[in-house]
């Protein structure tokens, strides 16, 4: 026999003997179904992004940090080295790791200090932000790469700048630790380890 009970939430809730737990079943939400794609595609862009990237660190370096001219350094934009090339290239990257260096710090510090503080507040608040947020910060730092690629004045230190909205929105840590989550409270004990 079937009864309903009201919980204390106000929602409504059948007890149909031993038709499994409540943990067991997944929430109904539209998001779940489309979280893994726009997951798939963000990580694929970063991934694709990547050397062009690095290829204009390293052409900024060398122009406003190094002072080397223009035509020196646009060899760092061709796709083939050249023997000049290999030489100011070593110059070029030594200076360039350290900005992209200090650039990694800034997006880890901040999102681990996120994390002591995150698995608390997702438990009161919910999972979808911490999913949300930082896929809006990979949005807006992308934006922000994009202007920044487009004005040749601005130095590679503002590469460092340009990161502080996916650092401060959590950064890698807050979105895999908030998908993992959901998918985690989303799905059975049957699909789980398929999401």
């Amino acid at each position: 026999m079937e009864s309903v009970q009201n919980t204390p939430n106000g929602n409504e809730t059948t007890d149909e003997g031993d038709a499994g737990s409540s943990e067991d079943q997944p929430t109904s939400s539209k998001f779940t179904v489309l979280m893994e794609f726009p997951l798939f595609i963000t990580m694929l862009g970063i991934a694709i992004s990547g050397a062009p990237t690095s290829n204009l660190i390293m052409y900024r370096t060398c122009i406003h940090a190094l002072n080397h001219s223009v035509d020196e350094c646009r060899s760092f934009l061709l796709p083939e080295a050249i023997n000049h090339t290999q030489q100011l290239e070593t110059e070029v990257q030594h200076y360039a790791t350290f900005v992209t260096t200090a650039r990694s710090v800034l997006q880890a510090v901040v999102p681990a200090i996120m994390t002591m503080f995150i698995g608390a507040w997702s438990d009161k608040h919910g999972r979808r932000p911490l999913v949300v947020w930082p896929i809006l910060g990979i949005f807006i730092t992308s934006v922000m790469m994009v202007v920044y690629s487009m004005l040749p004045s601005l130095g590679p230190w503002w590469y460092v700048v340009i990161s502080l909205p996916f650092s401060l929105s959590g950064g890698f840590v807050v979105l895999y630790v908030g998908s993992m989550c959901y998918a985690s409270d989303d799905s059975t004990t049957e699909n789980r380890t398929a999401r």
